[in-house]
């Protein structure tokens, strides 16, 4: 797989709306599975109104591998789009180039994405509609929620009998007009500023492993127990805030926290920035130690995200060597 989504853009908004716009924040998240990796082209993400009229949210094609959303909602977008009700949306996968491994006899192996008549899978929509009661309402002042979860498990059936393992997929969305609070919620993206005043700072979103393009901004809040590690420093509340303030603005962020429902104020409990971020500055590695012989660790089902290229699954075991300055999650 590449390393990072397709340079293809979404055309704007048909109109501008001005003071007529609000913003939604749209999280993705994944129920249980047991795919090892799920990566696919999320090509578009269009919400519609009562009237017919739709709306594009995404300014870009981005790339998500789905199994690692089992634990964690990440957010997609902050998009700004004209206010009233919203009653579907549809979201464009392109299968083209997706890269799927599943578990076969303890080991990761490469599966192909079909459809139910055996055929390849290319573009597919996928379509959710909300009920007469729960209508997305989108209004200035204060952000509207919309998380969509893309059940793995639910929506493709696993043949291992095949060489490469066949995924028949018969793709579905589960809609919610909150996000999912048993979830970590994650927020990454460039530093654009710092309020230590406030205590917060904002970023430019990029989710997943996109390295450039804007989903919109978000304003992330901070207090004294917010944990920060920032190019490999650790600190703690406002020391934090400073720190990062002291990086710079463009420098990579991630932050895990919270949304305050009442508010839609997103609260961070640990910040990582600069190459604290796995993949900026630092290659780094994540996956199940099957074994050491020294220095030496054996990894399987490693997630390998490189500082020169993003992130990729490795199907094969991964040879990883610890040095005295090697650091350990």
């Amino acid at each position: 797989m590449s390393g990072g989504p397709p340079a293809a853009s979404n055309p704007p908004a048909s109109s501008s709306c001005g003071s007529d716009c609000g913003t939604v924040y749209i999280g993705m998240t994944d129920a249980d599975g047991d795919f090892l990796s799920y990566t696919v082209d999320v090509v578009s993400l269009k919400l519609k109104r009562a009237n017919g009229a739709t709306v594009e949210t995404l300014p870009a094609t981005t790339r998500i591998d789905f199994a690692q959303y089992v634990d964690l909602t990440e957010f997609l977008t902050a998009a700004t789009v004209p206010n009233g009700a919203y009653v579907a949306a549809t979201l464009r996968l392109d299968y083209s180039n997706a890269d799927i491994s599943v578990e076969k006899d303890g080991a990761p192996v490469a599966a192909s994405a079909v459809d139910a008549a055996g055929n390849a899978l290319g573009v597919v929509d996928v379509n959710v509609t909300l009920d007469n009661r729960h209508h997305l309402v989108v209004a200035p002042g204060r952000p509207s929620l919309f998380t969509l979860d893309f059940n793995l498990a639910a929506t493709n059936a696993v043949d291992l009998t095949t060489t490469p393992a066949k995924v028949t997929v018969t793709p579905a969305l589960v809609a919610s007009l909150e996000f999912v609070d048993q979830k970590d919620l994650r927020v990454r993206g460039p530093l654009v500023s710092v309020d230590s005043a406030a205590g917060t700072y904002v970023v430019d979103v990029r989710p997943f492993d996109m390295r450039d393009k804007k989903f919109g901004e978000i304003t992330v809040h901070t207090d004294a127990d917010t944990a920060f590690d920032v190019n490999g420093t650790a600190y703690v509340g406002s020391a934090g805030l400073a720190a990062l303030s002291a990086a710079g603005a463009g420098t990579v962020t991630a932050a895990f926290g919270t949304l305050t429902p009442s508010t839609r104020e997103f609260d961070a409990e640990s910040v990582r920035a600069g190459t604290s971020v796995p993949g900026a500055g630092i290659d780094t590695v994540r996956g199940e130690v099957l074994s050491r012989s020294g220095d030496v660790l054996t990894v399987r089902g490693a997630t390998i995200n490189r500082n020169s290229d993003g992130a990729r699954f490795a199907r094969g075991s991964v040879k990883v060597t610890i040095g005295a300055n090697t650091r350990v999650s």
